[in-house]
């Protein structure tokens, strides 16, 4: 594991992601994840971490932790793509004041579900 930090102009929120996503600040705040291998793979798999503005676009319709670590989440598949269904998951939680939004684009295998917890867990043990 690696410790990465997100700064939303004086908020700064630390996660600690796996040692095979590289980080980038994303400019004006926030963060972007990928896969090391990200280039020598056609399967889709990005997060970002942006301060949340407007509406999700996915209703966050599940939930998971209580209190300051409460993360809210929805999951929108997409059955075409051409290396398999595409799933995107939203999930918001707060730091500090500021609501936080992580987006995960994936592929998943054809015929499997993709395991989202470990993203879930990475955002609702983040430290503000």
């Amino acid at each position: 594991m690696q410790s990465v930090q997100a700064s939303f102009g004086n908020v700064v929120m630390t996660l600690d992601v796996a040692d095979d996503l590289v980080a980038t600040p994303i400019a004006g705040g926030g963060l972007r994840l990928v896969r090391r291998d990200a280039g020598q793979s056609r399967r889709i798999y990005e997060i970002t971490l942006l301060a949340a503005v407007g509406a999700s676009p996915v209703p966050l319709d599940q939930a998971r932790g209580t209190g300051e670590a409460a993360v809210r989440y929805g999951v929108d598949h997409f059955d075409g793509g051409s290396g398999g269904p595409e799933v995107t998951l939203i999930a918001e939680r707060r730091c500090q004041d500021l609501p936080v939004r992580l987006r995960l684009n994936l592929q998943a295998e054809e015929g499997t579900t993709p395991d989202v917890d470990a993203v879930l867990d990475m955002l609702a043990n983040a430290r503000c």
